[in-house]
C-alpha cells in the first residue's frame, strides 16, 4: 500500500511540474510581413517585407526593402527568436550600413523598432498571404492600426 501511495504521490507530482517545464512552440513554416506596393507615378516600387523561416532545422530571416525597380534580399546575420512570447531581434548589413530589428512577430502584424545610421523609428507590417508588389500604392487599403514604413 505504502508503495502505491508514493506512486501516486510521484505521478501527481510529475503531473503538476509538467505545465511549468511546457513552453509554447511557434510553429515551423514561413511567415511574410510586408508593405510592398508599386507607386504607379514613379514606376517603383516602394516598402518593405521581412520572411521568417521557422524550421526544426534552424530559423532564418530576410529583409527586403525597394530600391527602385527591384527588391534585394538580405539574410539576417543576427537572428534571436523566442518562441513563448514571439519576440525578434535580427540585424543585418545593407548597403547603408547596418540595420537593427527588435519588436513582436504576431499572428498577423511584426512590429517594433528599426534602427539604422539615421536613428530608431517604428516599422509595423501586415502579415501577408500573397505578394502586392505589383498592386498600385493608393489602391491598398491601410488598416488604421498599422503605420507602413517610409523609404
Amino acid at each position: 500500500m505504502r508503495a502505491a501511495t508514493l506512486t501516486l504521490a510521484g505521478l501527481l507530482a510529475i503531473s503538476a511540474a509538467l505545465p511549468a517545464m511546457a513552453r509554447p512552440v511557434w510553429t515551423s513554416g514561413t511567415f511574410v510581413y510586408a508593405d510592398l506596393c508599386t507607386d504607379q507615378n514613379a514606376g517603383r516600387l516602394e516598402g518593405r517585407r521581412v520572411t521568417v523561416r521557422r524550421s526544426p532545422n534552424g530559423d532564418g530571416v530576410l529583409y527586403e526593402a525597394a530600391a527602385g525597380a527591384a527588391v534585394t534580399p538580405v539574410p539576417a546575420e543576427v537572428l534571436s527568436i523566442d518562441d513563448g512570447t514571439r519576440q525578434i531581434a535580427f540585424t543585418v548589413e545593407s548597403e547603408a550600413g547596418p540595420m537593427h530589428f527588435q519588436g513582436v512577430a504576431g499572428a498577423d502584424v511584426l512590429a517594433g523598432t528599426l534602427s539604422d545610421g539615421s536613428g530608431d523609428r517604428p516599422l509595423r507590417l501586415r502579415r501577408v498571404l500573397r505578394s502586392h508588389e505589383r498592386e498600385a500604392c493608393q489602391a491598398m487599403q491601410q488598416d488604421p492600426d498599422t503605420t507602413a514604413s517610409t523609404n
